[in-house]
């Protein structure tokens, strides 16, 4: 249990029965919401989607950027699977899709949980979280960590370097924020 207020997202598909469910799963500072587009788009498919905003990120409760730990998140997606294997028909396939930080807790949930999902999709995953980080930078807060778990610190990434359209328009999202836990990007 994080000890979080979480705020959770279900996608119906409308006038039919779900032939899959879909896990949604967002990346650090990123919120659920703005993958809304691609749940609308899987339910006119009869996929059914659900998910939900981690701590401290899009209108869940905490502090910006600060998940708790990883095992909070492997733990909101069983949690999920269990949820969403509810609300399907017997035999329906469940799947998973998950970004960035969400990329890399979905493949280590996967690897742990073989044969649950029949397919995934996994955008942009983060594989080495301290790629082009300064070493010092690096040890100085797997140090600081233990001192001060709880510091929130700006992660560098900026969404409108993430994508070539936002490069070229004014794009403001208010849920969205480049924060994280020491604590957190210490397990990372």
């Amino acid at each position: 249990e994080s000890g979080h207020s979480l705020q959770q997202y279900t996608f119906r598909p409308e006038g039919t029965e779900s032939v899959a469910g879909l896990i949604m799963l967002h990346g650090q500072g990123d919120h659920l919401r703005r993958y809304s587009h691609l749940a609308e788009m899987l339910c006119g498919r009869g996929i059914l989607c659900t998910g939900m905003d981690l701590p401290g990120h899009g209108a869940s409760s905490g502090a910006r950027g600060d998940i708790p730990s990883l095992a909070v998140v492997l733990d909101l997606l069983d949690r999920s699977a269990a949820h969403l294997r509810s609300q399907l028909p017997d035999g329906a396939p469940l799947g998973l899709f998950c970004h960035s930080m969400g990329g890399m807790a979905g493949m280590i949930w996967l690897t742990r949980r073989p044969g649950l999902c029949r397919f995934a999709w996994i955008s942009s995953t983060l594989v080495e979280p301290r790629h082009r980080q300064h070493p010092l930078k690096s040890r100085l807060g797997l140090i600081l960590s233990h001192v001060f778990p709880r510091l929130i610190v700006d992660t560098g990434v900026r969404t409108r370097l993430l994508h070539h359209r936002l490069q070229t328009m004014k794009y403001r999202d208010e849920l969205m924020h480049h924060r994280i836990s020491l604590r957190f990007a210490a397990e990372l």
